[in-house]
């Protein structure tokens, strides 16, 4: 019974660990696309319409990394939780002077990936965002406020023109 058990848990562990990258791999690819789109879009003539596209990408980029970092999360403690029940069966079945098979209580570098990367993202769309809009915002405030030396040089240009 204990040997059903253990196979079937490292079974479970192995599936969620498959999960978890299928879930990161999947958070990579969007955000991915996403960041193509904002380039596409930066190369459109039309401020409003740029700004207005890439806060929409922004945000979704947001919400996007949001919740694929709750969701590994989410994986990787249910991946935790399945590795204590093996280490627990581990237990059971192991001799006195056996070294144990499963390791639980290690924080290695591709859990600080999985759980790193989407948080990185929600901290690289906020910039984004922010950027967008103070660009957004300086060009706007340029064309309803032009620059007094462009009207100088407009106005002695067209005073030329007319002589």
């Amino acid at each position: 019974m204990l040997y059903t058990s253990a196979d079937l848990v490292t079974k479970l562990v192995i599936h969620e660990d498959q999960h978890n990258w299928a879930k990161f791999f999947s958070y990579i690819y969007l955000t991915a696309g996403l960041l193509a789109a904002l380039a596409l879009s930066l190369r459109s003539g039309n401020e409003w319409r740029v700004a207005i596209f890439a806060t929409i990408l922004s945000a979704s980029g947001l919400m996007i990394s949001f919740g694929f970092e709750r969701t590994l999360n989410s994986g990787i403690g249910c991946l935790s939780n399945h590795r204590k029940h093996l280490e627990s069966i581990e237990d059971c079945l192991r001799t006195d002077h056996q070294l144990p098979v499963v390791l639980c209580n290690r924080q290695g570098p591709t859990r600080n990936l999985l759980v790193g990367a989407p948080r990185w993202g929600m901290i690289m769309w906020i910039f984004v965002g922010l950027g967008i809009t103070a660009t957004s915002v300086t060009t706007t405030s340029t064309e309803s406020n032009p620059n007094p030396l462009q009207l100088e040089a407009r106005d002695h240009d067209s005073q030329d023109s007319e002589s």
